[in-house]
């Protein structure tokens, strides 16, 4: 039995050093790595493999990003980038999820976390095809809460594309998106009480500044993937917190909790999504919403 090819990552990285060392962790995550040089091969898309994606690691100085990324999005592939502080002066590697965001960029990888989380982000984005219409996403990132609202209007325009049963269901799973990302950060990176929320909101404003700023809580990260098909939309947000029982949480639709501010999140997922699942630490959530076929442009 002839087993399947192993699916290719181009690898576009202008450290010597660097790339061997992205060779071997593509490799050891069970990918076929070839290295991609900056001139010949970016303006011959046609001479790449078949379901391939591009790594984008940093780049000569002297290519612009822009010519990078259009003959990229010519070729239909999937990008991941990764980002950080460069050793040499990148034009990918000081990316942002913003950055990557405006740039169409669908994955963005923080480069701590390249030797862990790469087959995964690899796995996810390798999904997107034109010719299925699949759509994917995979966002790490750290607690910028500036960062959110730009996820989520992303995730939008994507979503509104697609034939759901109900117009405004875009509309309503992105109100879920907000709140869930919201707790990912403040309740689960940031450890914050919702209780500081009362009154003014001076305390929870002061606190999540405070914890922005201190370890362990600005060290940790969010992972938000987005995949698209003909079937569903479903998310995975993950956050680096000590996570929570879901099971525990208060009723915020009961009387005596309309006054407080826990709950509203959980209710929203549950109210807006066909799925709502956690894993056993209570920091990963998983967000299903089944829609009607094919996307509106096909």
């Amino acid at each position: 039995m002839v087993s399947a090819p192993k699916p290719t990552v181009l690898i576009l990285e202008h450290c010597p050093n660097y790339l061997s060392e992205l060779l071997q962790t593509v490799a050891a995550a069970g990918f076929e790595g070839l290295p991609l040089s900056e001139g010949h091969d970016l303006t011959n898309c046609q001479s790449w493999p078949a379901h391939a994606g591009v790594l984008l690691g940093s780049l000569d100085a002297n290519l612009e990003p822009n010519v990078v990324l259009g003959n990229l999005r010519k070729a239909s592939v999937p990008v991941v980038a990764i980002t950080e502080a460069p050793t040499v002066k990148s034009a990918f590697r000081c990316c942002t999820t913003r950055d990557a965001i405006s740039l169409g960029i669908q994955a963005c990888l923080p480069r701590r976390n390249v030797a862990t989380d790469l087959q995964r982000t690899l796995a996810t984005v390798l999904q997107c095809s034109p010719i299925t219409g699949t759509w994917a996403i995979s966002y790490t990132f750290d607690n910028v809460p500036e960062v959110l609202p730009i996820i989520v209007s992303h995730v939008r325009t994507h979503l509104e594309a697609w034939p759901f049963s109900d117009p405004m269901d875009p509309v309503r799973m992105t109100v879920a998106l907000s709140e869930v990302l919201d707790n990912a950060l403040y309740h689960g990176n940031l450890e914050l009480s919702s209780d500081l929320r009362q009154g003014d909101g001076r305390a929870w404003r002061e606190e999540t500044q405070r914890r922005l700023r201190q370890s362990p809580y600005c060290d940790r990260q969010i992972r938000f993937e987005v995949v698209i098909d003909d079937r569903s939309a479903r998310f995975l947000i993950r956050d680096d917190g000590p996570g929570f029982n879901p099971h525990l949480q208060s009723d915020c639709t009961d009387e005596e909790n309309l006054e407080r501010c826990s709950g509203r999140g959980l209710l929203l997922m549950r109210m807006y999504m066909d799925e709502v699942r956690f894993n056993e630490t209570g920091n990963e959530a998983i967000l299903v919403k089944h829609h009607a076929g094919g996307r509106i442009d096909q």
